[in-house]
């Protein structure tokens, strides 16, 4: 069985809003990748400040910044956005080439991500460390941070 991609099933909703919408959706997109940057240069250039501390704790900015996906899931009902009519792969990726779903999955990665790391520098935190190049990945790649992550955190209960 060859797996081969198929059109993606858009519907005349998402073709205008993308049609129409490309520059705001665009700078939309752009808004969300940065909007958890001051987060990670805080916690990357100044870790040791105890307002850094406070400020990038899962309940400070990220909390906040959970409002920015408030605001899309309330366009993304507003917009009656078609839901995925299954689970399976090419149900799934024609509800994510919706331009608002796709905002809110980027949205919500952005959100897991900032909530991972805020962990990692909390738990970091407590253990004395200094963790930018794990912090840097997980930014970047998200859980897979957590390896390098666990390897030294084991290594420094183990070794104290």
């Amino acid at each position: 069985m060859f797996l081969y991609a198929r059109a993606p099933d858009f519907s005349m909703s998402s073709t205008l809003i993308a049609f129409f919408g490309s520059a705001q959706l665009a700078q939309g997109f752009l808004y969300l990748s940065v909007m958890t940057a001051p987060c990670w240069l805080l916690m990357l250039i100044v870790p040791g400040h105890p307002w850094v501390q406070r400020l990038v704790s899962p309940f400070g900015l990220p909390l906040v910044l959970i409002g920015v996906q408030l605001y899309l899931y309330f366009l993304f009902f507003t917009m009656r956005v078609p839901v995925a009519s299954g689970v399976e792969y090419h149900q799934v990726k024609g509800f994510f080439s919706h331009p608002i779903a796709f905002l809110c999955f980027w949205c919500q990665l952005q959100l897991l991500n900032l909530f991972l790391g805020s962990f990692m520098f909390e738990r970091a935190t407590r253990y004395g460390l200094r963790i930018p190049a794990e912090l840097l990945l997980c930014w970047l790649t998200g859980p897979i941070s957590l390896i390098p992550f666990s390897i030294r955190l084991a290594f420094i209960k183990t070794f104290r």
